[in-house]
């Protein structure tokens, strides 16, 4: 072996070791979160942390209970996940109730988009500019307006 391979080696487990004694600490650090993340209410969350750093310290070894960790920070990333997606499903159908509100939406997210100048518009400009002439027209014939083509082109 040469002097490369043997620092090689010897710096490699060092670093595993550091790893090894490190894994029950973070493992800590991600059932916390994880609680956190799981439940909105702060004193569940604090009172399932300590029901967690009770079950991941009875688990043997130090990386089988990092996995464990992992495992509830990703429950918990997806409960936060399904809370959120739900959360959209609901406004957008909140929306599409209120044209209203769909041209206000379309409005600022098309301040949003333009406020950076670019010297081509986005796909995404693009499709905001799109529906916002569409829910401008689909107003007009609620209310009877006549408009001509060439004022909805701008």
């Amino acid at each position: 072996m040469s002097g490369r391979e043997v620092v090689f080696a010897f710096v490699a487990g060092l670093i595993v070791n550091e790893m090894c004694d490190v894994s029950p600490w973070l493992a800590k650090k991600l059932v916390r979160r994880s609680a956190y993340l799981r439940y909105r209410d702060p004193i569940r969350a604090e009172v399932r942390t300590e029901e967690l750093i009770a079950l991941i310290d009875s688990r043997p070894g130090k990386l089988l209970k990092l996995f464990t960790a992992i495992g509830f920070l990703g429950a918990g990333t997806g409960v936060r996940v399904r809370e959120y997606l739900r959360n959209l499903r609901e406004g957008a159908r909140f929306l599409s109730s209120n044209p209203r509100l769909v041209g206000l939406t379309l409005r600022v997210a098309m301040n949003l988009t333009t406020g950076r100048r670019r010297k081509s518009p986005s796909a995404t400009e693009e499709s905001l500019r799109r529906a916002l002439k569409e829910v401008e027209k689909a107003r007009s014939k609620e209310r009877g307006e006549q408009r001509s083509s060439g004022e909805w082109d701008n």
